[in-house]
C-alpha cells in the first residue's frame, strides 16, 4: 500500500524535483512573509526573479503564493503539535519511572529502630513524588488555575478614568419659534 505522500503526487502528477521546487518556494514565501512583506509583494517580487533568470512565472501569483505560505503553516503546525506530543510522552514516561522507583521509600515504616538515612530517604521521597506528580498534573492539564494579582504603579491599586466626551451634533429637528413679548 502506498503512503499519502505518494499518492498525492501522484493525483497531481508531479515528480519528486517537482515537488522539492515547490516546497522551497513555500519555504521562501514563508521567510519573506517573516520579515514583514506582504504576500503580493512576494507574488511580484517573485515574477520579476523567475523572469530575470528565464523561467516560467507560473506558480507565482498572489493566490498561488498565499496557498503556499498557508501549507507551509499547516506544516509547521503539524511539526510543532508533533514535537510537543513526543516531549509530552517522554516526559510522562520519565516521570512515571521516578514515581516506581521513589514510592516504595515513601511507604516505608518509621520506627524507632530505623537509621537517620532511612528518615532522610523517606523526606527525600516524599519531595520528589509532590514535584512529580505536580509535572505530571501540568502536563496533562489538570493544574488548578493560578490566581494573578494586578497592580498600578509602585504596587498601589489601579485608578480607573472614565472621560465622557458630548461634542455638539447637527439636528435636523426644527427649532420652536419662540413668540416675542408684546411691548404695550
Amino acid at each position: 500500500m502506498e503512503n499519502s505522500e505518494t499518492t498525492t503526487r501522484k493525483k497531481r502528477g508531479r515528480t519528486p524535483a517537482q515537488e522539492a521546487k515547490i516546497l522551497e518556494r513555500g519555504r521562501r514565501v514563508f521567510e519573506l512573509r517573516r520579515s514583514g512583506v506582504s504576500l503580493r509583494k512576494i507574488s511580484e517580487h517573485l515574477k520579476r526573479e523567475a523572469e530575470s533568470k528565464g523561467e516560467s512565472t507560473r506558480g507565482f501569483s498572489f493566490s498561488q503564493v498565499r496557498d503556499d505560505f498557508h501549507a507551509v503553516l499547516e506544516v509547521l503546525a503539524d511539526d510543532t503539535q508533533d514535537l510537543a506530543r513526543e516531549y509530552r510522552t517522554l516526559t510522562t514516561e520519565t516521570l512515571e519511572e521516578l514515581l516506581t522507583a521513589w514510592l516504595p521509600y515513601s511507604r516505608m515504616q518509621i520506627t524507632n529502630r530505623s537509621t537517620e538515612n532511612d528518615v532522610r530517604l523517606k523526606m527525600k521521597s516524599g519531595d520528589v513524588i509532590v514535584k512529580a506528580v505536580r509535572e505530571l498534573a501540568e502536563i496533562y492539564g489538570v493544574k488548578r488555575p493560578q490566581k494573578v494579582e494586578m497592580s498600578g504603579l509602585d504596587g498601589k491599586a489601579f485608578q480607573v478614568v472614565t472621560a465622557i466626551s458630548i461634542e455638539p451634533v447637527a439636528s435636523t429637528i426644527p427649532k420652536p419659534e419662540i413668540p416675542a413679548e408684546d411691548a404695550e
